[in-house]
């Protein structure tokens, strides 16, 4: 009779641990990338003014980045320089790793898409709400997760 007992109280304990389980997914992990993050500061000089110091009405608030996905990020408003002018632009990812993301690569006849060097890989890092983008001049490009 005990050990009748036993087994229904071990079984019941195994029912109940299993009955609670909830598989949906609230994304609330802040170790996502995944996601909308804007622009709060960067190490690039003069990042939104053009030669004579006026504005190209690409202000650090409106570049945004936008992962849908890990594997894919689509860029909204960023400031490349293309011929010499600075130019705001926008445009999605070619590829993301574990450690870099490409904007654009160099075609066959050597020209790039809308993200020319050196804004056209970008190694990343990401600690909680912030997301830390380094270009290949070294410069930094800090974005905030939105809420």
């Amino acid at each position: 009779m005990k050990k009748q007992i036993f087994v229904l109280a071990i079984l019941a304990i195994i029912i109940s641990s299993c009955s609670g389980d909830d598989d949906t997914n609230t994304n609330t992990d802040n170790n996502t990338i995944i996601g909308t993050w804007i622009l709060e500061s960067t190490t690039e000089q003069d990042y939104n003014q053009n030669k004579e110091s006026t504005p190209i009405g690409c202000d650090t608030n409106a570049t945004k980045l936008i992962f849908d996905k890990e594997t894919i990020v689509t860029v909204n408003s960023m400031v490349v320089i293309r011929d010499g002018s600075k130019l705001c632009v926008s445009g999605s990812s070619e590829e993301i790793t574990k450690d870099s993301i490409v904007l654009s690569k160099e075609d066959a006849d050597g020209n790039f898409g809308t993200f020319p060097p050196p804004k056209d890989i970008f190694s990343y890092k990401l600690q909680g709400d912030i997301l830390t983008l380094t270009d290949q001049n070294n410069d930094d490009f800090v974005f905030k997760r939105a809420n």
